[in-house]
């Protein structure tokens, strides 16, 4: 049964994001426009009609919803957030983006380090990393940062209440020196965050200013005949610059910047991504995409670089893309105010992301 014309006629001329839902009431498709009237009446046309897509589509269109909004950035918005939780079946989707891992470190006294995989990325107060495609790679950032630093393993909540009444002790990683047994109060609240702090740098790809602070305690402990400690820090060092060597230098400038690109194969299409932080190239993920058939090329990698940054919180100054972004302001307003809401206590600094072909 075809859309009822007369339904089309109360779609409002301001922006929003549209939702097409099937005869059982399922979305099946949800979009964005800076006319919602114009854009919806276009599926209708003739020469829309002819795309393989539409074809199926929009003969299981029954009804149209629609939110208005006031602007461009909170069309992105609404739209990410909708997809996401929907899915709907023609859209374009990252594949398996439920289950992507990220590293959380928790919000804390006395921070855990670990990997996590979240159907959405929560608006919680832990700090995520990610999402990593490459497990593998994941795995090993992980037992790098564990070798470089005496982190605890547990999965206990420590504070100055557990400490004092001796609720938590020490374990094996303690005694074989893999921890500083913060559990029992071994080490402080301060030195540990200090350490905590370090893992942020050296995920964000700041190896220079890690390894330069490892190399100062390590002169400091030899200068106070702490060689057991200095030799502990050699060791650090020596895992820290074996895993540099596998990051590649590409930029001089020292700007941290992502590159995506994007490649398709009749029904098949990948989205990659290179991070490049502090010069350095620090991840390269693969993302597959679902939905590409016979859609329009820059269609797909404005719909593969919305869900992205939709799931990441690691957001760069600078983003590299293949295509010439239409309405790029739009698209760097709303990337710099997610990246104003996670740092939303430092308001001296320009959050302003740039996006550049």
């Amino acid at each position: 049964m075809p859309i009822n014309k007369n339904l089309l006629t109360k779609i409002p001329n301001e922006p929003g994001v549209y939702i097409f839902k099937d005869f059982k009431e399922d979305i099946i498709y949800i979009g964005k426009a800076k006319i919602l009237k114009n854009r919806v009446r276009s599926y209708f046309n003739k020469s829309s009609l002819e795309k393989t897509k539409n074809k199926l589509m929009v003969p299981k269109i029954n009804t149209i919803d629609w939110i208005v909004v006031r602007n461009e950035v909170e069309a992105i918005l609404t739209e990410a957030n909708l997809i996401k939780k929907n899915r709907p079946k023609y859209n374009i989707l990252l594949k398996d983006d439920k289950t992507f891992p990220y590293i959380q470190i928790t919000n804390e006294p006395y921070p855990r380090v670990m990997i996590v995989r979240k159907n959405n990325l929560p608006k919680d107060k832990h700090l995520y990393f990610g999402p990593y495609s490459d497990v593998s790679y994941l795995r090993q950032t992980m037992k790098v940062i564990h070798k470089i630093f005496q982190l605890r393993t547990c999965s206990f909540y420590i504070d100055d209440r557990t400490i004092e009444k001796k609720e938590i002790k020490i374990c094996l990683d303690y005694h074989i020196k893999k921890c500083n047994g913060p559990c029992e109060g071994l080490e402080s609240e301060d030195n540990y965050n200090r350490m905590i702090n370090k893992i942020k740098e050296f995920l964000k790809g700041k190896n220079k200013e890690v390894k330069d602070y490892i190399e100062a305690m390590m002169t400091e402990s030899s200068k106070k005949l702490r060689f057991e400690l200095a030799a502990k820090y050699r060791d650090q060092l020596i895992a820290i610059n074996s895993f540099t060597k596998k990051q590649k230098k590409l930029a001089n400038d020292f700007k941290n910047r992502d590159v995506l690109a994007l490649a398709i194969d009749g029904s098949v299409g990948i989205g990659v991504v290179l991070r490049i932080r502090n010069g350095l190239l620090i991840g390269k993920e693969n993302f597959k995409l679902s939905g590409v058939k016979d859609e329009n090329l820059k269609t797909i990698f404005l719909e593969y670089f919305i869900q992205y940054y939709h799931s990441t919180k690691d957001i760069p100054e600078e983003i590299l893309t293949m295509f010439n972004v239409e309405n790029v302001k739009d698209y760097e307003n709303w990337l710099s105010n997610i990246v104003k809401k996670k740092n939303k206590n430092n308001s001296a600094k320009n959050w302003r992301k740039k996006i550049a072909c």
